[in-house]
């Protein structure tokens, strides 16, 4: 029986094909390298939190939403308005057409970019904060190039795939989760401090 060599395409957006081009090894297929960052991924998901967050701290990956949603545009633009907001702010806003629940997923993408800040305030709880939201572009400007994948690879793309990001953002994620391999490794094995 021969072995089947399919393979899956996914769109990048332009700057997470550039991170995919930096990430490939001499001899390394576009497949090895997502294959090294979804392990990688996976590995940072099973920490702690705090390594989590301490990783994220010193290694924060790349700033980049490079093709949103609607939703996510819509939310993004709210904010760039108000400055600041909590999330029920964000969901009766007038340009928001989407649940609460999806304006909190948004918003922790956004989080996770470096693009929003997370506060606590006293009075009302969590207050999300615009630190770049008007670098996002507009759904559909993005450039993006066509990547093909082995078969196996991008179903572990799909397993990973958050329901509301595109196939580039889970491979920027995976890809910035490689970045911070190290770090991560340092903080399991206890090498590093923990910052305060």
């Amino acid at each position: 029986m021969t072995e089947s060599h399919e393979n899956k395409s996914v769109r990048l957006t332009k700057p997470v094909h550039g991170q995919l081009q930096e990430a490939v090894r001499d001899g390394e297929t576009n497949t090895g390298a997502v294959g090294r960052a979804l392990d990688a991924l996976e590995t940072e998901q099973l920490a702690p939190e705090y390594v989590r967050e301490q990783a994220r701290k010193r290694s924060p990956g790349r700033e980049r939403i490079g093709n949103p949603s609607d939703g996510l545009h819509s939310v993004a633009q709210a904010l760039g308005d108000l400055g600041e907001a909590t999330t029920g702010e964000l969901a009766s806003h007038d340009s928001v057409g989407i649940q609460r629940q999806q304006v909190r997923n948004h918003l922790h993408s956004l989080v996770e970019s470096g693009l929003v800040e997370r506060a606590d305030r006293e009075s009302s709880g969590v207050v999300w904060r615009d630190a770049g939201v008007d670098e996002i572009p507009a759904p559909g400007e993005s450039e993006t190039t066509t990547v093909r994948f082995a078969v196996g690879t991008y179903e572990r793309l799909d397993a990973a795939n958050r329901d509301y990001e595109s196939f580039s953002d889970t491979v920027g994620r995976a890809l910035d989760a490689l970045e911070r391999e190290d770090v991560v490794r340092e903080l399991l094995a206890g090498g590093m401090e923990v910052d305060a």
